[in-house]
């Protein structure tokens, strides 16, 4: 038997103490009829046939894995066994697994696993009462941990994966089940998403195979949506399924022989969680082993995996509905054929004992089990993210609270890999860091905590790729500090401050923030007004609390980095001239001796932890090449200040805005029009009336053409097109003006679509009346003077408008729904859910605008820059506190940063920095006293 760790020795009567527990319990049990003779029972035959097998062999290497496996799989899957039997069969397997009885280098190994995990989670027994069961129920937990964990369990398909995390999230996500097994349901759930993300580095992005994937969809569509509408059928009865035939064992086999319906029975979990899972459909072996996959489904994106448990809190959640192709039922329909040998279905061990197998149920040859990957990882990650969808109220508190427990695993051990699988970064920078900025708005502060704790790992890690998103998570928290609106508790402020000094004490941020946004010509200048406010902040109103000294740690913390890198420059210089002086000629031995002895002085009279200087931690993350100097980074602030002055000038008179931004080079003279395009779509300070008033202009139409040409309308509806082109301005309000966009409009849709419509003018036609359907829907002035209009109103309207001809009446219905349904929102009315829906799309946009053009500086860089930007509110902030401060911690705080303020002075020569330091310091002292 070859395994990472070998079995113990005593393997076989080990085996045989298990098979004589469950016969001496299956004897005793009530159920045991004394009509029945041990002899006529299926379970009692198996494993005395096992005996027997076990009693013939010399070792546990003789005889395959599924061999003695076989009938405790039988045991657990039989819905004729009472509770205690059936958690001594699992019992017996986690045993199995804990001791490494299973070989690993089998061919058959993917297989026998795949098996196990199938019996496991498709567990039955007879239910008696509610507290006996959940013993049941808490060993299938512990054995399908072992299941995953064990170094066999590396060999579990995608689709095994995914049904065991359905199962243990069914079970955490119970509220009748009790406290304690659904806390240890989520506690195993943690052991999993730890493997799993942990192993993300082992795994290959293939996203091109859908093999692995196919079982996930299948399981996705049975599991849940059938739960869904079969849910109000009630069992009967105290038993916690249907009770039908057991499985039966071949009289002269033991292989696995389950029925082909066998999974279409409800198990003890679909029972524990109410759930009956739908007839007639494939069974897990059949999905896992079937070797051909229609080609229709290679675009197949994985699932995400919800758990059903009532009718309320289910949902599918997937990013494509793709309909069942008839031809991939039949192929995923053959049954399962047991490895054999190709000759005389025969096994023949490494001893020579021959084993007789079942006879094959004729079909194809199958291909060999592939190993869980990234598929079965993805659908994990994407289902968490639903998970935390505050705005979803299927989602409890506590569900919000186990998936936000799961991500902080899940990206504590693998946050640094997700970059490597651009599907798995796809969900990082759209669904999970929208919900993540939902949750900031939550007033309960222990999601809160959770979600601030999630969204630092993610833009530690990956902030080279989130440049946007960061942006707008560190505006959030800004907001949250200083507002004054009585929903944002006292509590949402502190931890909001936590978050920031945590942020800006990771190596090198302070200057990536700098770099990234202040010095960006359509970035806020995010570090300047996180210093702004943390510096008011600061000076407490009405007494010193919490929230001051946050405010005062967030900016030393900036200080203290200053300084410890200065310190370390200062240690180097030293330790520099020390060795330049060793290196000289030495002209006598005297001398050179001395010389020793002074050196071996200097070194024992340093403490050990600061021989080699002040301890400073590196920026972990790959440095940019092609940083820039001093210099650049001077000319893009100044620029940044006139391109600026020229938004706000624009805002006011676009041609004012314009000229001013010719005069100071930051646009060519003459103007270019596809610079003037890239002002107008890229500049987000620009007012969204003002440049649909600039685009309208008939003086400006050239400009307009070629605005149009950078939208893509290509398999667009063209209330679909509309909706893309009004979100990048407002329309004017005159109607010839809202005609001038709307004719180029029609025209560029009709080009990205293969000129559908009879001409540019029905095109037009059908766009405006998409404007006045939805003001007559939802416009509440319109709507109190007249009806709405209904769908055969529209149509009437239309008639005959497509050259002298009419739409196509599907298409308007659909038009007509759609709008009803969702209202087209001008960039100015967005209020609430659809303005931050809204705002999000547009900082999308931007993200895909700019790329990822984030910059990683070396630890110190920049320095100088950031310290002048910042020492006079830190040097004001420091003085207000150490004033009014009657804590002696706060004082020395106070002390230590204007000390460290006075070694930066110092190291950078700034002399202006020493003079308002020495005229604070002379205020506490009688130094400036007039009477002296």
């Amino acid at each position: 038997m070859s395994s990472p760790f070998e079995p113990p020795k005593n393997a076989l009567y080990i085996i045989l103490g298990e098979i004589q527990a469950i016969i001496s319990s299956k004897k005793n049990n009530t159920r045991w009829s004394t009509t029945h003779s041990y002899e006529e029972s299926p379970e009692i035959n198996s494993f005395q046939k096992l005996k027997t097998i076990l009693n013939s062999v010399a070792d546990i290497q003789d005889i395959d894995s599924l061999t003695f496996l076989t009938p405790f799989l039988d045991v657990i899957r039989s819905d004729e066994t009472s509770g205690p039997i059936t958690c001594l069969a699992l019992n017996a397997v986690n045993k199995f697994l804990s001791y490494g009885l299973i070989d690993t280098l089998d061919e058959s190994a993917a297989s026998t696993i795949d098996k196990v995990a199938n019996a496991v989670t498709h567990t039955r027994f007879v239910g008696t009462n509610p507290n006996d069961d959940e013993v049941v129920l808490m060993r299938i937990l512990q054995v399908l941990r072992s299941l995953l964990l064990s170094p066999i369990g590396s060999q579990m398909t995608n689709d095994t994966v995914c049904e065991i995390l359905q199962s243990c999230f069914r079970i955490c996500f119970e509220t009748r089940l009790s406290e304690l097994l659904r806390k240890t349901s989520e506690h195993v759930l943690i052991d999993m998403v730890q493997l799993l993300f942990a192993r993300l580095p082992q795994f290959k992005d293939d996203t091109t195979s859908v093999s692995s994937t196919k079982r996930v969809k299948d399981l996705s569509t049975k599991d849940i949506t059938t739960n869904n509408r079969r849910r109000s059928r009630q069992l009967s009865g105290n038993e916690q399924q249907i009770n039908e035939s057991s499985s039966s064992i071949n009289e002269t086999t033991l292989t696995y022989s389950s029925q082909v319906d066998d999974n279409d029975r409800p198990t003890a979990i679909d029972s524990a969680t109410n759930a009956i899972p739908l007839t007639n459909t494939t069974t897990m072996n059949n999905e896992n082993e079937s070797g051909s996959i229609n080609d229709t489904t290679s675009q197949t994106i994985l699932p995400i995996i919800v758990p059903s448990f009532d009718e309320s809190s289910s949902n599918i959640l997937q990013t494509h509905q793709i309909s069942t192709n008839v031809q991939a039922e039949k192929q995923s329909q053959e049954t399962i054929v047991t490895q054999t040998s190709s000759n005389n279905h025969e096994y023949i061990n490494p001893r020579g004992i021959r084993f007789t197998t079942a006879s094959p149920t004729p079909g194809p040859v199958k291909d060999p089990l592939t190993p869980y990957g990234w598929p079965c990882v993805r659908g994990l990650f994407r289902f968490l993210t639903t998970l935390i969808n505050n705005y979803d109220k299927n989602n409890t508190e506590y569900m919000i609270t186990v998936g936000l427990n799961l991500l902080t695993v899940a990206l504590e051990v693998g946050a640094d890999y997700l970059a490597n699988y651009p599907l798995l970064l796809s969900i990082v920078k759209d669904s999970l860091c929208r919900n993540l900025l939902s949750m900031v708005n939550c007033n309960r502060i222990q999601l809160f905590s959770a979600s601030l704790r999630v969204s630092f790992l993610i833009f530690e890690s990956l902030r080279t790729h989130l440049k946007c998103q960061f942006e707008f998570f560190i505006t959030r928290l800004m907001e949250i500090i200083i507002s004054e609106q009585l929903k944002i508790t006292y509590e949402q402020k502190e931890l909001a401050l936590e978050t920031i000094v945590q942020l800006l004490r990771i190596p090198g941020l302070p200057a990536e923030l700098y770099l990234n946004y202040d010095c960006d010509l359509y970035c806020e200048n995010l570090f300047e007004e996180l210093t702004k406010m943390l510096s008011k902040n600061a000076f407490p109103v009405a007494g010193l609390t919490s929230t001051h000294i946050l405010s005062l740690d967030a900016l030393l913390s900036v200080i203290d980095h200053i300084e410890l890198e200065c310190q370390f420059q200062v240690q180097r210089q030293k330790s520099d001239s020390t060795s330049q002086s060793l290196t000289r000629p030495i002209p006598c031995g005297y001398a050179f001796a001395l010389s020793l002895q002074n050196m071996d002085i200097s070194r024992s009279s340093v403490p050990c932890e600061s021989r080699h200087g002040p301890r400073l931690r590196q920026n972990r993350m790959t440095i940019s090449s092609h940083l820039p100097s001093q210099d650049d980074l001077k000319k893009m602030k100044h620029d940044k200040k006139l391109f600026r002055q020229g938004t706000e000038l624009f805002n006011q008179n676009p041609s004012s805005g314009l000229k001013f931004l010719q005069e100071n080079n930051l646009l060519s003279n003459p103007l270019d029009i596809n610079e003037i395009v890239k002002y107008l779509k890229d500049n987000p300070l620009l007012d969204k009336k003002t440049i649909g008033d600039y685009l309208s202009n008939r003086k400006n139409i050239h400009v307009l053409e070629q605005y149009v040409k950078t939208f893509n309308f290509e398999d667009m509806r063209i209330d679909e097109a509309l909706r893309i082109y009004l979100s990048e301005f407002r329309l004017p309000g005159e109607a010839p003006l809202i005609g001038v966009l709307l004719e180029h409009f029609a025209a560029r849709w009709r080009e990205c679509n293969n000129f559908a419509l009879a001409n540019n003018d029905a095109a037009y036609g059908l766009a405006y009346a998409c404007i006045m359907l939805n003001t007559d829907q939802h416009n509440t002035n319109v709507r109190r003077q007249i009806l709405p209009m209904t769908c055969d109103d529209f149509k009437r309207n239309l008639t005959k408008m497509n050259n002298n001809e009419n739409f196509d009446e599907g298409m308007l219905t659909e038009i007509y729904n759609a709008i009803k349904s969702d209202e087209i929102v001008m960039p100015a009315e967005h209020t609430g859910l659809v303005r931050e829906s809204y705002l999000w799309k547009l900082m999308l946009k931007r993200s895909i605008t700019i790329g990822e053009k984030f910059l990683h500086v070396p630890t110190g860089s920049y320095n100088h820059d950031i310290f002048t930007l910042i020492w006079g509110q830190t040097m004001a902030a420091l003085s207000f506190v150490f004033e009014i401060s009657n804590y002696d911690v706060v004082i020395e705080k106070s002390i230590q940063g204007f000390n460290k303020c006075a070694r930066i002075a110092a190291y950078y020569y700034m002399s202006d920095v020493f003079d308002n330091l020495v005229i604070s310091l002379c205020k506490f002292t009688t130094l400036l006293n007039n009477r002296e």
